[in-house]
């Protein structure tokens, strides 16, 4: 392994330790109360509309999609015309 890996990868290893322990223990030590207004949804403070799912979920995760591919489109063209090569 390359030596200037090893910094970057035991920082990563240490961030990644510290985020799965932080929510972790907030998981663990935070005080419940449930109550049926905090577990009802939440929608811009109107009562929510229908069952929740349904058909616009499909059509969320197209749209996500979509703004996905986008974006790899974009970032390949950047990559071929050179733009992310450094000197």
């Amino acid at each position: 392994m390359n030596r200037p890996y090893l910094s970057f990868l035991l920082l990563l290893g240490f961030v990644a330790f510290n985020a799965v322990l932080l929510i972790g223990l907030s998981h663990l030590l935070a005080p419940r109360k449930p109550t049926p207004v905090k577990d009802s949804p939440y929608e811009s403070g109107m009562p929510p509309l229908g069952s929740g799912g349904g058909p616009s979920t499909g059509f969320l995760l197209v749209e996500m999609l979509v703004f996905m591919i986008i974006l790899a489109v974009g970032y390949v063209y950047v990559w071929k015309r050179g733009a992310l090569q450094w000197d």
